[in-house]
């Protein structure tokens, strides 16, 4: 089981210092334009919105540019610029919500990511990740079938994602589907085969019984210079599902020791369970997991 999560977590990449300068420069943009709007010097209140959303692009921009728009009785750009506030406000929202998905998932809320990944499919229906998530969570708690469901319409939506493919291949093999999961694997070969991202060709490899190919697959991430906590968790998995232990655990501690805090992932990736009972993995747990002490 892949960490969907992690990907979705990734996204928000800029560091506190960066985003509070972002937000004092944009406020201070946001406040002239303020101040222009008040002495009705909606020209000049626009240039500074434009501003603000250079720094931060934000729905609210848009929207305040609409206004002045509208109070110089432009109502065509006013049209336009509230359209485009209207769809920027649907985005946001749905990022919101998929953030929200990750984090209840995250801390084992499975049917109340449930619940948020219906209100995610609804606000945005062509969105393919809604449909990952909600299948993927439905998967976790034993619903095969509306798990396929999902991950069928997320592959319509968006038929090159491999890890679509992947997920509805775990998916397939668990309902014994053994020709329908080997064609998806198998697709997830070929979309990483020829791309630079790369993330599901171990797992597929290991799936297909390449045993060879998916650990050198999975040696290519731990040589990055960037490797980190999450190369490392990906390797721990591989290696449990290919049944050695002393390289799952191996690397199972060093994903926690560089700071692997995904205590609800752990329990609930099945990846892990050749080495879940042992008192091995139970030590390492006990060792790091600081969430009940």
């Amino acid at each position: 089981m892949r960490t969907l999560v992690i990907v979705l977590l990734s996204v928000f990449a800029l560091t506190a210092n960066a985003q509070r300068a972002e937000i004092f420069m944009s406020s201070y943009h946001y406040q002239k334009g303020y101040e222009a709007v008040m002495k009705n010097n909606y020209e000049g209140a626009i240039a500074c919105f434009e501003e603000a959303y250079k720094i931060e692009p934000s729905a609210r921009f848009v929207r305040l540019i609409a206004h002045c728009y509208s109070e110089m009785k432009q109502m065509d750009k006013a049209a336009e610029y509230m359209d485009k506030a209207i769809e920027m406000e649907v985005a946001e929202l749905t990022a919101d919500r998929l953030a929200r998905v990750g984090f209840l998932y995250e801390i084992g809320k499975l049917k109340e990511a449930i619940e948020e990944s219906d209100k995610l499919v609804s606000l945005s229906p062509e969105y393919d990740k809604g449909y990952v998530y909600r299948g993927f969570t439905k998967f976790l708690l034993g619903d095969l079938e509306a798990a396929e469901k999902d991950y069928t319409t997320a592959i319509k939506l968006n038929p090159e994602a491999s890890y679509t493919y992947y997920g509805r291949a775990e998916i397939y093999a668990k309902m014994g589907k053994k020709k329908l999961a080997k064609a998806d694997y198998q697709k997830v070969v070929e979309i990483e085969g020829a791309s630079e991202r790369k993330s599901q060709l171990p797992f597929a490899y290991q799936a297909l019984g390449e045993n060879e190919k998916a650990i050198a697959a999975i040696n290519k991430f731990l040589a990055k210079e960037d490797c980190n906590e999450h190369d490392y968790f990906n390797a721990a998995c591989i290696y449990s599902r290919m049944k050695n232990k002393a390289k799952a655990l191996e690397y199972l501690e060093k994903s926690l020791s560089m700071g692997f805090g995904k205590f609800a992932h752990i329990e609930l990736d099945y990846d892990l369970n050749f080495i879940r009972n042992t008192e091995e993995f139970k030590a390492i747990i006990k060792k790091y997991d600081k969430r009940n002490k």
